[in-house]
């Protein structure tokens, strides 16, 4: 009698078992989307890191240079550069009559933007960049005395530094 109890235990079991395992399974497949995208925001957000330390890096040396490669798009501005992530975002914008690319108000940084006739809210991640949500995207700004190009998808970029004036790259 107690080997039956246990042989119908294990049936049950692996019934259960067989069963989460398909669930799962099929979620998966219907899922497949988010899971991906949850990955590559990951991969995109370490991408991001990268080129910040290495813009850290850089500041510490009167002439410096470097490459670097992220999957992103990127645009040159009067005397910045713009990479923007692939997250949309919904800003607290700032509408004032004042002429300025970067203005610094009440301990907090604000972008101009020309396209919107906005100021967006910025972070600070070091000296030369700042982050947050620009014209309804994520984005990683690099504060430069010189731009060049555009990229869209895939950018490949080159940093010159000499002295203070740091010249971006990109194609």
């Amino acid at each position: 009698m107690r080997g039956i109890n246990v042989y119908i235990e294990y049936i049950l079991l692996t019934i259960i078992t067989l069963s989460m395992l398909s669930y799962l399974y099929f979620y998966y497949q219907n899922n497949k989307e988010l899971f991906l995208k949850l990955f590559e925001n990951k991969e995109e957000e370490l991408s991001f890191e990268k080129l910040n330390s290495m813009i850290n890096y850089a500041i510490g040396f009167y002439s410096s240079s470097f490459d670097f490669n992220i999957k992103s798009n990127g645009v040159c501005r009067n005397n910045f550069t713009v990479f923007y992530r692939n997250s949309i975002c919904y800003p607290d914008t700032l509408n004032i009559s004042y002429s300025g690319d970067i203005i610094y108000v009440n301990g907090s940084y604000y972008l101009y933007s020309n396209s919107t006739s906005l100021y967006y809210p910025m972070d600070p991640k070091n000296p030369i960049s700042l982050e947050g949500c620009y014209e309804g995207r994520f984005s990683y700004i690099v504060l430069s005395s010189l731009c060049y190009g555009m990229c869209i998808g895939k950018c490949y970029i080159k940093v010159l530094k000499e002295g203070k004036n740091i010249t971006i790259y990109l194609s």
